[in-house]
């Protein structure tokens, strides 16, 4: 008992624990997801966008949805369910 109470207060054991206690909080506050997976990209409604005037600075926007044709040469990218 006495050889452990001894090691228990030397240097060896503090750098051992504050290795093990600094690991523990890395794996307790790492996120858990990739760094693209972690933010949700998601857009507003048209509803919500066209709803009034935005002001940007010292000036007002207006919104408007306009539907368009692709011409098949642009990108375009499926939307992922979340």
């Amino acid at each position: 008992m006495g050889r452990l109470f001894t090691f228990l207060h030397s240097n060896t054991f503090n750098v051992i624990w504050s290795a093990v206690l600094g690991m523990g909080i890395v794996a307790v506050l790492k996120p858990s997801c990739k760094p693209d997976e972690c933010v949700v990209k998601k857009a507003p409604s048209a509803e919500e966008v066209t709803k009034g005037p935005y002001q940007i600075g010292t000036k007002c926007y207006k919104f408007s949805t306009n539907p368009v044709d692709c011409s098949g040469l642009d990108i375009i990218e499926p939307f992922r369910p979340f």
